[in-house]
């Protein structure tokens, strides 16, 4: 088993197939009224057969009123509300998820900065999305 970072870039197919399977671990966990919190490639494992696996629940919070407060996690991953400081649900987990499918298909996240400011500067300013992304 090794971790979705060692992979870097997928090709179109592999992400969609990797792609479906976090989102059913996702729906899972959301299932049991939980928030994952901390969705990126160091915490996806990969098996020998391919199936993926969520790891690393330690940012992961039980919804008991149906939102959540606090910064945690890593700031390329993290949705704008939570940057604010706004309360957010399990909706931030699939931003999440659109910054992943970023990731593997480009090979980085779309918010690389030097600093922590210049990677919330850059989620302020929203995804730019590469001329080398295809419709697929």
């Amino acid at each position: 088993m090794y971790s979705l970072m060692a992979t870097k870039k997928l090709t179109t197919g592999q992400a969609k197939a990797w792609f479906v399977q976090v989102v059913h671990a996702l729906k899972a966990v959301h299932n049991l009224d939980y928030i994952y919190r901390d969705l990126k490639p160091e915490n996806i494992l990969v098996g020998e057969d391919s199936t993926l696996k969520l790891a690393d629940f330690g940012l992961a919070r039980k919804l008991s009123d149906g939102k959540v407060t606090g910064v945690c996690g890593s700031y390329e991953y993290m949705a704008p509300e939570m940057l604010s400081m706004k309360t957010y649900d399990q909706s931030y987990d699939v931003y999440s998820l659109g910054i992943l499918l970023f990731e593997i298909l480009v090979g980085h996240t779309p918010f690389c900065g030097a600093t922590r400011k210049n990677i919330v500067e850059l989620v302020g300013q929203g995804i730019k999305f590469p001329g080398s992304m295809t419709s697929e």
